[in-house]
């Protein structure tokens, strides 16, 4: 697997948990949405051990700020998830136009 495909392969993978996270988070399920954010940071740790660049590196941590508090932005979950599915998509279709 080249360098390319893994980091295509942690975000799409980071954009599914991060849907889940914020489908947890709405509903109020804390317990869950505290799994899913674990597993989050153990995607984002995967991908931070890779070669990043500064740029790429400074974006995954905008991330992990845009995310770790949906109902500290100002507009609905609803809309924190559909702006993060428009960011993850591009990523995951690239992925599954590799596989």
């Amino acid at each position: 697997m080249n360098i390319e495909h893994n980091h295509l392969f942690y975000i799409a993978n980071l954009g599914s948990e991060v849907s889940r996270y914020l489908d947890y988070f709405a509903k109020k399920d804390l317990l869950e949405a505290e799994r899913s954010w674990q597993r989050i940071e153990k995607i984002i740790n995967s991908l931070q051990s890779l070669p990043l660049t500064e740029s790429a590196r400074l974006e995954v941590s905008a991330l992990v700020t845009f995310i770790k508090k949906p109902d500290q932005r100002g507009v609905s979950i609803l809309e924190v998830k559909r702006q993060c599915s428009e960011y993850f998509m591009p990523f995951a279709l690239r992925m599954m136009a590799m596989a």
